[in-house]
């Protein structure tokens, strides 16, 4: 059961580490500054203390049992995640990385 957590977080939390990976491809295609590829991962960051907050403030970890909050804070992160193929900027991209945070609050 622990390695099945474990394998469980390691991937829910991955796509914090895709904007990253994907920052250089982001800077070319739309002539980001450096501050601009940073603010894509402090998004992330920001998001996911929102995330707590609101997880905390609305009591959630404890009202939803946890394989269904955490599978469904799992799914809601990829698609954020997966939505950053999809847009056509950085300020939607910003988006989509706070909403990745957000929901990785949950994971």
């Amino acid at each position: 059961m622990l390695g099945l957590i474990a394998v469980t977080e390691l991937l829910g939390m991955a796509g914090w580490f895709a904007g990253g990976a994907a920052a250089g491809e982001l800077v070319i295609r739309w002539n980001l500054t450096p501050v601009d590829a940073a603010w894509l991962t402090s998004a992330v960051q920001l998001g996911f203390v929102i995330g707590t907050l609101m997880a905390a403030v609305l009591n959630l970890p404890d009202l939803i049992p946890s394989r269904w909050y955490v599978a469904a804070a799992a799914l809601a992160a990829g698609v954020a995640n997966a939505s950053l193929l999809v847009v056509d900027g950085f300020p939607a991209a910003l988006v989509t990385r706070f909403m990745l945070g957000v929901c990785l609050a949950g994971v």
